[in-house]
């Protein structure tokens, strides 16, 4: 009886042995995994940042090779002028009502050729309404953005709100967040901006500003340097155009407008009137430019159904007087840079891809843009 007892209580040790290896191995195989499924994810979320960032790059080389490409495009003209017909917007400009019916391939969808894509948007910011004109501007600038906001659905109240956060007179003021934070039974304030705007996002700071308001100011609206004082005629919306100004609230004059920069950029104020058949100056023509400086670009990619997206400004200055003629790369500086996981672009657009060489071939018959 002894014996089988023996027996007995080593097989239960046996037993609870196996046991416990079987837990230790199962637990040890699971940690194995989910390490291993960590790092796949880590490495594909690096991938598709990195991917993210070449779309920038790719955005870069577009703008910089701009005046060779507009060389071939208008039979070796130099120049002079940023328009709708140019190969950033007519592969990346964002979708809209005043882009261009001629323009093709909505979203830049680019094939990497390794089971990545990417898609890109680049806006010409230099064709919307920069804030910061109500910094320095006075009643005639108000009246004009009030104009705007009106055709946006927006309180006029947000002319007195953005104009008291931007007053040099308001510095040492702060204001409550609009979350309205409470720490220590006080609640969170920052102080004003008391200068121009420093980017679009600051106006999320500001109190009584909505993100249903921002949303819509956001397709009319940007930040930029106190100086960027025109709105390109070439790139602005059509209905940012109409709030400008009571002669351009004109379906007609729109409408020769859009005929004429969809043909060419338009150079000058007198290319401007031509286009609307004046022979005199226009009242409106000291708001309008024809050249661009910045753009933002906006790429995202996806690798293996991770997504990262990169927000870039990009400044690409004129060459400046007497500088050589028929320049065939400008400089690209890199304003400001912004990374975020997740899509700015819908997937649905990255769906169909387009090889990059077929978007160089697209401007240059003989290829080779880039």
């Amino acid at each position: 009886m002894a014996e089988r007892s023996e027996r007995g209580v080593a097989l239960l040790v046996v037993l609870l042995a196996v046991a416990l290896l079987t837990v230790a191995v199962l637990e040890f195989t699971y940690r194995s995994q989910v390490e291993y499924r960590r790092t796949v994810a880590w490495t594909r979320v690096r991938q598709a940042r990195l991917v993210a960032e070449s779309g920038v790059a790719v955005a870069a080389e577009m703008l910089a090779r701009a005046p060779l490409l507009y060389s071939m495009q208008q039979g070796g003209e130099e120049k002079e002028a940023d328009g709708l017909t140019e190969l950033w917007a007519q592969r990346c400009e964002p979708e809209g009502p005043s882009v261009c019916p001629a323009n093709v391939g909505r979203g830049c969808r680019l094939d990497t050729f390794d089971a990545h894509r990417l898609a890109i948007r680049i806006r010409d910011e230099t064709g919307f309404y920069n804030l910061n004109r109500l910094a320095r501007g006075g009643r005639s600038e108000r009246e004009r953005f009030a104009r705007l906001l009106a055709g946006l659905g927006i309180s006029p109240q947000l002319i007195d709100t953005i104009s008291e956060w931007t007053n040099r007179g308001a510095r040492g003021l702060s204001v409550s967040l609009p979350s309205g934070l409470v720490r220590r039974g006080k609640t969170l304030s920052y102080p004003v901006r008391a200068g121009p705007l420093a980017s679009f996002g600051e106006l999320g700071l500001l109190p009584n500003v909505s993100a249903a308001d921002l949303i819509e100011l956001g397709r009319l609206a940007t930040v930029l340097d106190p100086s960027v004082d025109e709105i390109n005629v070439n790139t602005a919306p059509l209905e940012l155009l109409a709030s400008l100004h009571e002669d351009l609230d004109d379906p007609t004059v729109l409408a020769q407008l859009q005929q004429a920069r969809c043909t060419k950029p338009l150079v000058d104020a007198q290319a401007l009137r031509a286009a609307l058949g004046a022979t005199r100056a226009l009242p409106f023509e000291s708001l309008l430019g024809y050249r661009s400086e910045y753009f933002r670009v906006e790429a995202t990619a996806e690798v293996d159904g991770f997504y990262h997206s990169v927000t870039a400004l990009l400044r690409r200055p004129y060459p400046a007087e007497g500088a050589p003629a028929n320049r065939t790369e400008w400089e690209v500086r890199l304003v400001y840079y912004l990374p975020q996981r997740g899509p700015l672009i819908d997937p649905k657009m990255m769906e169909e891809a387009v090889a990059l060489d077929e978007i160089a071939g697209t401007a240059s018959p003989a290829g080779g843009a880039f």
